[in-house]
């Protein structure tokens, strides 16, 4: 199975590509976090209306130290300063797919095609886990579970091919797959897009 084959495949949803991908970003958004310094900020009694207009330099505000930073930045800053804890939350708190970046869902597209076409046959063998939150046919239910696992994987969050849940051979081998795809780290920018 070539890669652009797969890219089409995933945009048909109901397909195990589509699975696939739609498990991997799923997981991304659950178990990737962001420090909400914005909100911690204005719920402790910093308004943005607290801020000066001298302060702006270009959408961006003027720290104290006379460099300018992003929004996001300064409210960091000044949780900081004032010692106001801020708790991390699950991107998918608050964010869903739609809140990719473009560049992201491209990268993760790329990814997800490429990884799934050189593994498909591991992915559909013989003694495949199947992902139990959902119902339907064992190829799409191979397909969400190998999604997960690749993302888990790939970034080391302590789960994955390699936990015991696939055949040993068969997670030792896509366990070393995924190595060429390296970690990914996600983020959310100062326009609310999700970003790596």
């Amino acid at each position: 199975m070539d890669i652009e084959t797969v890219k089409a495949a995933m945009e048909t949803q109901g397909s195990s590509e589509w699975h696939f991908y739609r498990s991997y970003v799923g997981t991304a958004l659950w178990s990737s976090t962001w420090t909400d310094y914005e909100t911690a900020a204005r719920e402790s009694g910093w308004k943005t209306a607290d801020l000066t207009p001298e302060m702006w330099v270009n959408d961006s505000l003027v720290a104290e130290n006379g460099q300018a930073e992003s929004f996001v930045g300064y409210a960091c800053d000044l949780c900081e300063k004032y010692g106001i804890h801020v708790d991390d939350v699950p991107l998918d708190r608050e964010h869903d797919e739609s809140d990719l970046s473009d560049e992201l869902r491209a990268a993760m597209k790329a990814d997800c095609a490429a990884f799934y076409a050189a593994n498909s046959e591991l992915i559909h063998s013989d003694g495949a886990p199947l992902a139990n939150d959902m119902d339907g046919p064992i190829s799409k239910r191979e397909s969400a579970m190998a999604g997960h696992d690749f993302w888990l994987t790939r970034c080391g969050h302590g789960a994955g091919f390699w936990d015991g849940d696939w055949p040993d051979d068969i997670g030792e081998t896509l366990t070393q797959a995924c190595k060429a795809f390296g970690n990914v780290d996600l983020y959310v920018s100062d326009q609310g897009e999700i970003c790596s």
